[in-house]
């Protein structure tokens, strides 16, 4: 049987995922998102206009910027969704398929938590079979 077809994980997303989220608006500047980020130890934001998510941004992926330097600039849009209720391993595969290591927690109410590569190894190291390309 293929690896990839086997359950490794019972796990659901709303177990596994870093809440609450902490969203941004489009407008925040690197110098801010800099601060979100160490002020609150994490790097992934998503990033929302109007009640939708419009985008996702990484700490990283502003490296070089200028402090003023608009977030939305860098941002990716084709964000990578999953609600609650759904499985690490579904989250496993989605990171795999489109090449992100994070995936935003979403349902039709809103942004939940965000589930990166690293909480999903600790919850369930197995799922590293997942994660990578065979």
């Amino acid at each position: 049987m293929d690896d990839d077809s086997e359950s490794l994980s019972t796990l659901s997303l709303a177990e596994v995922m870093s809440m609450p989220a902490i969203a941004i608006g489009p407008d925040l500047s690197a110098a801010e998102l800099r601060l979100l980020a160490q002020e609150h130890e994490i790097h992934h934001f998503p990033i929302v206009h109007e009640g939708r998510l419009v985008g996702i941004v990484c700490v990283s992926d502003l490296e070089g910027d200028a402090p003023e330097h608009p977030v939305m600039d860098r941002a990716w849009r084709h964000v990578v969704t999953a609600t609650p209720p759904s499985s690490a391993d579904d989250a496993a595969r989605l990171m795999r398929l489109h090449g992100v290591n994070s995936v935003v927690v979403a349902d039709e109410e809103g942004v939940w938590g965000i589930v990166t590569r690293d909480d999903l190894l600790e919850a369930d190291p197995e799922l590293a079979r997942l994660l990578v390309d065979s």
